[in-house]
């Protein structure tokens, strides 16, 4: 989950995620794409039509992290080398990626990964009040605190929320899929799938207290880094910093880190 708060008009989304500047990018491609071919030159042209089309569509696209092509364009083109920082706060011993310094602050209690926009990037391990149990007046309850942090972002600024399944959630999946995917003749094996449900089931939910343990990602401006860091918070049961923080950021890049991990 990502909570933004977008105060431009070029991220106002139109229809789903569709906003203003994806419309504009478009369409600028296509006045060009009409002008063009009407030129003498490529006037009905139709290779030229299919290589400007190809072209278009990936410069005004974006990569799988949600990056624009066009931005980074003369690093593709030319090799241009990324800077890598060099970090044990990672099982990577190097990575970049768009983070290009690690800085720590008196101030604060995690490592600030400065991002290539310039904004703080703080990883914290939350533990709200919920767990699997919780009514939906529990998580109402939670979204109505969090809305304390959003209106504390500013337009870019950002909150993600990583939710890793736990081993009891895990059990109760598979607690699920054997019942909907087993069918057995004759009692005895019946049986035997039934008493495995049941195992699986009383595993699971024989910690009824537990929460929900969440890493939760601010990326905001530096000057707005201590007001976002209190909402946090005040929204949240218990917290402290990451164990792995440069893992848990690239992975939500889209970017894996790290080959194994051995802590739970």
């Amino acid at each position: 989950m990502k909570i933004t708060r977008q105060s431009t008009f070029a991220n106002t989304a139109i229809a789903g995620n569709v906003t203003y500047r994806a419309v504009g990018t478009y369409g600028v491609g296509i006045v060009v794409g009409v002008i063009l071919f009407m030129s003498p030159i490529f006037k009905w042209n139709i290779p030229a039509m299919i290589a400007y089309i190809a072209l278009a569509s990936i410069i005004v696209g974006q990569t799988p992290t949600k990056r624009t092509v066009l931005l980074n364009m003369y690093g593709v083109l030319f090799k241009k080398p990324l800077k890598m920082v060099v970090s044990e706060l990672s099982t990577l011993t190097t990575f970049g990626h768009g983070i290009r310094d690690i800085i720590f602050e008196p101030d604060l209690d995690v490592p600030a990964f400065k991002m290539s926009n310039g904004q703080y990037a703080l990883v914290y391990t939350i533990t709200s009040g919920l767990n699997q149990w919780s009514s939906d007046s529990e998580y109402l309850m939670q979204a109505n605190s969090v809305k304390t942090l959003f209106n504390t972002l500013e337009g870019s600024e950002s909150l993600m929320i990583v939710t890793k399944a736990d081993a009891d959630t895990g059990m109760l999946q598979l607690e699920a899929q054997l019942e909907a995917s087993e069918e057995y003749e004759g009692d005895d094996l019946d049986k035997l799938s039934r008493d495995r449900r049941m195992l699986l089931h009383r595993v699971a939910t024989q910690d009824v207290g537990r929460s929900v343990q969440q890493y939760a990602i601010l990326r905001v401006k530096p000057k707005n880094v201590n007001r976002c860091v209190k909402a946090l918070k005040k929204c949240s049961r218990i917290i402290r910093p990451a164990t792995h923080p440069g893992d848990v950021l690239l992975a939500t890049m889209g970017l894996e880190a790290g080959a194994e991990q051995h802590e739970d």
